[in-house]
């Protein structure tokens, strides 16, 4: 205490103690998060690998060979970049607009004057809550082909052998990622939804009713325009979340299918199975730049900012 004391008055900078405070997480964040993106960056230029890994080289050639590899070769063996990504949008696509859409009908259901409304929010909030591995590990096991639940129920209803192959198939594998992913994410989506719908001002709905209008004019016409603020960024971060997702494609692909995968599981596993460390760090890039052109293009389109500059 003494010392920063002294230290702001010899340098004349006021505040130095709060000043000291902020620094030190500022630096600890800096360490855990800026270290791995300059040490991804500075792999993308070099040719590491499990023959080069304790004498890579690093120049603006290997970047741009890795970069070249990353566009035109196979990622892990047989599929391209340009089908994992197209696998990937449209798994966001599918995510984001699912979610949003049955978290804002659980938000309008439990916003509505019902009875037992504190056990309905307490059932429907409880997959969030769960930690999500403990979730995936319990539900990758519900979906087992064989012993799992969901067959058991579909065989039970429809007889023996009619249970999807969730593990062996690739479209059946991304169904499954599909359902448990909205089972995680539709009570935040319902949440954030929720909240915003407690806001909504009584007295402007109250007065379109008056003036004649229906629940349905009164959804799009006043309560979604008025929850925009608070839809537009939830819409973006779970598109964020959603192409940069990996628990989901790696705990429900135990079989390591090539036909399922999305591009975040592929980054780790040209590092961990392939062991091609360069080639993952520009794949790495490339994802984080495809989603850096999504949140300016989205962020531009839905005016979120524009409050904030005016």
């Amino acid at each position: 205490m003494v010392g920063l004391y002294w230290i702001g008055k010899v340098f004349r900078v006021r505040n130095a103690l709060m000043m000291a405070m902020v620094a030190l997480p500022v630096l600890a964040l800096g360490l855990t998060m800026g270290f791995p993106i300059i040490y991804t960056v500075v792999l993308s230029f070099g040719n590491m690998d499990l023959f080069h890994f304790k004498d890579p080289t690093f120049s603006f050639q290997q970047f741009a060979v890795n970069i070249r590899d990353v566009f035109t070769r196979p990622i892990i063996r047989t599929e391209g970049l340009w089908i994992i990504l197209a696998r990937t949008f449209l798994w966001t696509g599918v995510q984001t607009s699912l979610q949003v859409v049955f978290g804002f009908l659980l938000a309008l259901c439990l916003n509505a004057p019902i009875r037992f409304k504190r056990i309905f929010q307490s059932i429907l909030i409880l997959p969030w809550a769960i930690p999500s591995t403990i979730s995936l590990m319990t539900l990758r096991m519900e979906f087992h082909p064989q012993f799992g639940f969901i067959n058991g129920l579909i065989e039970t209803i429809f007889g023996p052998g009619t249970g999807p192959p969730w593990w062996s198939n690739g479209f059946w594998n991304f169904v499954s990622m599909n359902l448990v992913n909205l089972w995680l994410g539709v009570p935040f989506m319902m949440v954030l939804i929720l909240g915003a719908l407690q806001g909504v001002d009584r007295q402007s709905l109250e007065a379109a009713e008056i003036d004649g209008a229906g629940r349905v004019r009164r959804l799009f016409e006043i309560t979604i325009p008025l929850i925009s603020p608070t839809l537009i960024p939830a819409v973006i971060m779970s598109a964020i979340y959603s192409f940069n997702n990996f628990g989901v494609p790696y705990f429900m692909n135990p079989q390591e299918l090539e036909t399922s995968q999305l591009l975040s599981l592929a980054i780790f596993r040209t590092a961990r199975y392939l062991n091609r460390y360069s080639f993952s760090s520009a794949l790495a890039l490339v994802n984080t730049g495809i989603l850096m052109v999504m949140v300016f293009f989205w962020v531009r389109r839905s005016g979120v900012l524009r409050d904030i500059r005016s």
